[in-house]
């Protein structure tokens, strides 16, 4: 697609590709479903925002949407990007 769309296209890399930045914590944890997904991160972030900014990725458009209008009706200042935004 980059081909079609550009001519002299340069990629540009910071950091080690595929190794998070020294300075981003990330952290994994597993949980059964998806609605306790939503009640685990819920109970979680306000540690989260405490430690500083917090990104939360999601798989398809639509659940990105959805996870900022549950996010926003627990009282969470959210602001979602995609595609489409």
């Amino acid at each position: 697609l980059v081909k079609d769309i550009l001519s002299d296209a340069v990629r540009v890399t910071v950091g080690v590709v595929g190794q998070a930045n020294e300075d981003i914590r990330q952290q994994v944890t597993i949980v059964a479903d998806d609605a306790a997904k939503l009640q685990w991160l819920v109970a979680s972030l306000p540690k989260f925002i405490d430690a500083g900014d917090v990104l939360l990725f999601a798989n398809k458009k639509g659940r990105v949407e959805e996870l900022e209008m549950e996010l926003k009706a627990k009282g969470f200042k959210v602001a979602a990007l995609h595609g489409d935004k």
